[in-house]
C-alpha cells in the first residue's frame, strides 16, 4: 500500500453518502453523522418511504440532507445518487457502503436468485459506488470510503456460505483498492458481529436481541475510528 498513514478528519460540514440508510446500521450512521454536523446524502431502495421522513426530521434540526430512492445494484441509480450529491453539495467526503443482504441456510437450499441478490447487493453495489465516487475524491485529493463488511468476512460460518463469500470478496476488494488510492484518500472495512437489525432478526428469529449489538453501537464505534484516524486498507472489527 503506497500510503499507510492515518487520516484524521474534522467532520463538521463534511458530506457523507450512506447506502442502505433507511433502517438499521445505515439509519444509525445518518443519526451519528448528523450529530457531528455533517451534510447527508442518504439512499436506499426504501419500499416503506422512510427516507423522506428522515430528510424532513434532519432538516427541522438544521441538518442539510438529501435523499434518493435507489437500487445500488443498478449503474444508472448509482450515478443518479452521486449526481444528486454533487448538485446539492459539490463534493463527497465520506462514502459509507452500508447496504447489505443475507439469507441463512445451507448451500444446497440456496436458490440462484438468493445467490444473485447477495452478490449484487454486497459486492456489485460496493463496486459501483466506489468506482463512481473515487474520481470525485481524486479531484478533491481527499476522501474516505468505508465498506461495512462482517466478521463473516473473516471466517466462514455454517448457513452463511454465500454471505461469507460476498464479505470475503469486499475484504479483498478493499485491500486491493487501498493500493490504488493516493494521498489523503483512504479505504477500509468495518466488521460487525450480530446486530439487532431487520435483516438479522429475519434470519435469527429465536435470538435474544437485547444481548447483541444495537445499530447505534456500531455507528458510534465507527465514528470513533474516524476520529482517531483510519489506516488505509485496514479491516476493523467493530462487534462487541
Amino acid at each position: 500500500i503506497p500510503d499507510n498513514s492515518s487520516l484524521i478528519m474534522d467532520l463538521k460540514n463534511k458530506v457523507v453518502l450512506i447506502t442502505g440508510a433507511s433502517r438499521g446500521i445505515g439509519e444509525a450512521f445518518a443519526q451519528i453523522f448528523a450529530e457531528e454536523g455533517c451534510r447527508l446524502v442518504l439512499c436506499a431502495r426504501d419500499p416503506t418511504h422512510r427516507l423522506k421522513g428522515q430528510e424532513l426530521q434532519f432538516r427541522k434540526k438544521g441538518i442539510k440532507c438529501v435523499t434518493v430512492r435507489a437500487d445500488i445494484t443498478k449503474k444508472e441509480d448509482v450515478h443518479n445518487v452521486v449526481e444528486t450529491a454533487m448538485k446539492a453539495f459539490g463534493r463527497i467526503d465520506i462514502l459509507i457502503n452500508n447496504a447489505g443482504y443475507a439469507t441463512y441456510k445451507p448451500l444446497i437450499e440456496t436458490s440462484d436468485g438468493e445467490f444473485k441478490e447477495t452478490m449484487d447487493v454486497n459486492v456489485k453495489g460496493v463496486f459501483l459506488f466506489s468506482r463512481e465516487v473515487l474520481p470525485i475524491m481524486e479531484q478533491q485529493q481527499q476522501g474516505l470510503i468505508i465498506t461495512v463488511s462482517s466478521i463473516s468476512g473473516k471466517a466462514g460460518m455454517w448457513g452463511l456460505t454465500v454471505y461469507c463469500g460476498s464479505k470475503f470478496a469486499v475484504e479483498g476488494f478493499t485491500q486491493s483498492l487501498a493500493q490504488e488510492v493516493k494521498g489523503d484518500i483512504k479505504v477500509c472495512t468495518v466488521c460487525p458481529g450480530p446486530v439487532n437489525t431487520d435483516m438479522y432478526r429475519d434470519n435469527s428469529p429465536e435470538e435474544d436481541y437485547s444481548k447483541i449489538d444495537q445499530p447505534r453501537d456500531i455507528a458510534e464505534r465507527v465514528l470513533k475510528l474516524i476520529q482517531k484516524g483510519i489506516t488505509n486498507g485496514a479491516s476493523y472489527t467493530v462487534g462487541s
